[in-house]
């Protein structure tokens, strides 16, 4: 578990400083940037979720609690400035994509022949309704619009 705290430590720093506006490019690198064990680690160990008083339950219940904050946090800062759909709920977002991560970055594991960090950042795009702000910006544009 310490080596996995560890990661999540470091890859708390690399991924926002702190910052709530996550750039979605940023976004992309730091999962393409992200170590193929510390992902097997973490595959291996959220699997013991389910055992009644293993250390990984705890461990991740924590990690899960922190990420849906932090990145309900971060869809409720991208909807304020026009980025995310307003009418979303953004923790259940953070929720969907949270587990969307988690799928693909298996996925990932068994097949690394596709693009993780795109499809990572697409998966965020389509649950927090980025794309159909991009088209309404492009829709209500006074130059090129309608």
């Amino acid at each position: 578990m310490a080596a996995l705290r560890l990661a999540f430590d470091e890859d708390d720093e690399r991924l926002s400083s702190g910052q709530p506006d996550v750039d979605l490019d940023g976004l992309r690198r730091y999962v393409i940037g992200g170590d193929r064990e510390v992902a097997l680690l973490y595959t291996m160990l959220a699997g013991h979720t389910g055992t009644p008083g293993h250390p990984a339950r705890e461990f991740f219940a924590e990690h899960y609690a922190q990420a849906l904050e932090r990145w309900s946090a971060i869809i409720a800062a991208r909807q304020q400035a026009g980025l995310a759909h307003p009418g979303i709920d953004a923790a259940e977002a953070a929720r969907q994509f949270l587990a969307a991560w988690t799928g693909l970055r298996t996925q990932w594991l068994i097949d690394p022949g596709f693009d993780l960090g795109e499809s990572v950042v697409t998966a965020f795009r389509r649950l927090t309704g980025e794309n159909v702000m991009d088209l309404r910006r492009v829709l209500l544009d006074p130059v090129g619009g309608l």
